[in-house]
């Protein structure tokens, strides 16, 4: 098991927040003495679909499962195809903010755990908008967006992505509402991974939400499920009380 106090969140939600990895050598008496002994208030706790049933007396008590987080892996061994972009839209990297850019990410938070949450919820659009904020200024990370040159090359996409030794790591792709299902996503996220590989990556990850209808694309692009792990939100002072999951 794998607990730790997370002073970030903590500030930034405003209440004790803490996280739990469930391994296959813990028990529910374990994972009660760990809730028990928690000074947080607010307890991230991650393990995989096949050990949940073990602790099913004890998750439901405090709290309710808001994710099912699935990790994708690729391996690059090879240069990614190009797709081209439809007519009328180009893309760029991204270095200084933008309106649109933030209304991406934040329009992109609807199935994050953090968003199900009904105590986190008022929070999430501050904090994609931290997360942008960082990816700009992160000098390891980097951003590409897909603009429509047919109206004021408006920004219309966006992934955010960087390289951590040979590893890649896709942290965000937005598309609008109205430019989706035309390829612009396929596209941005070919061009992110071919990046990293020219950057001399290996392999490249990202997570999303097993409901997220992103995964077909993912799939289609040579990307395999890693691993899945669910993700409960536990309230220690509201044992017993919280709301039926979504």
């Amino acid at each position: 098991m794998n607990y730790r106090e997370l002073p970030w969140d903590s500030a930034f939600f405003g209440l004790p927040v803490a996280s739990m990895d469930i391994d296959e050598c813990d028990t529910p008496e374990m994972v009660q003495d760990v809730i028990d002994d928690s000074a947080a208030e607010l307890i991230y706790v991650f393990l995989s679909p096949e050990l949940q049933p073990r602790f099913e007396g004890i998750l439901p008590k405090y709290g309710v499962m808001y994710d099912e987080r699935v990790f994708y892996e690729k391996t690059l061994s090879s240069p990614v195809p190009k797709p081209t972009l439809p007519d009328g839209f180009s893309f760029a990297m991204i270095d200084q903010p933008v309106p649109e850019l933030y209304t991406l990410a934040r329009a992109s938070s609807w199935d994050s755990r953090f968003a199900k949450d009904p105590r986190l919820a008022p929070k999430v659009g501050e904090l994609y908008d931290l997360w942008i904020e960082k990816g700009l200024s992160a000098p390891d990370c980097s951003i590409i967006g897909a603009y429509d040159d047919r109206k004021d090359r408006t920004l219309r996409a966006m992934v955010s992505f960087k390289l951590v030794e040979d590893i890649g790591i896709i942290e965000l792709i937005a598309v609008d509402s109205h430019c989706r299902h035309r390829g612009i996503g396929r596209t941005l996220l070919a061009l992110a991974i071919d990046i990293l590989f020219q950057q001399g990556g290996s392999r490249v990850g990202l997570r999303t939400q097993k409901t997220n209808p992103a995964c077909r694309l993912y799939e289609f692009l040579g990307f395999s499920v890693g691993y899945v792990r669910n993700v409960w939100h536990l309230y220690k002072s509201t044992k017993n009380q919280q709301a039926p999951s979504e």
